[in-house]
């Protein structure tokens, strides 16, 4: 079962905005994007990328105006059996014992 285990993107200058310019999905199958502006790679800006072994990315956050100024995500650890293919679980009680949702913020104030 494909499952996203990262994201990879760029911050850069729009109409006197910082934004996130361009941003990819990986799972663990391939990678999709870039998604971007038409303007292509020469305008793409400050790179940045997000991928941690072992966890899961099972939500997204962000802040908006007029344009995406930031994006994070929600990650849960994966549990894999010897036996089955990779995939996700939660076992609810000793989730909650072990914390939760887990809060990574990716973009946030940077500045050039």
């Amino acid at each position: 079962m494909e499952h996203l285990t990262g994201i990879t993107g760029a911050l850069g200058l729009f109409e006197g905005h910082l934004v996130v310019k361009c941003l990819s999905s990986i799972t663990n199958v391939k990678s999709y994007g870039p998604f971007e502006s038409e303007r292509g790679v020469e305008s793409r800006g400050r790179p940045f990328h997000l991928e941690m072994k072992g966890w899961d990315i099972v939500g997204f956050h962000g802040r908006a105006g007029s344009y995406l100024d930031a994006i994070g995500v929600y990650l849960q650890k994966l549990i894999t059996s010897p036996t089955l293919p990779m995939e996700p679980k939660c076992d609810d009680e000793k989730f909650e014992e072990e914390g939760g949702w887990e809060l990574v913020e990716v973009l946030s104030n940077l500045a050039f």
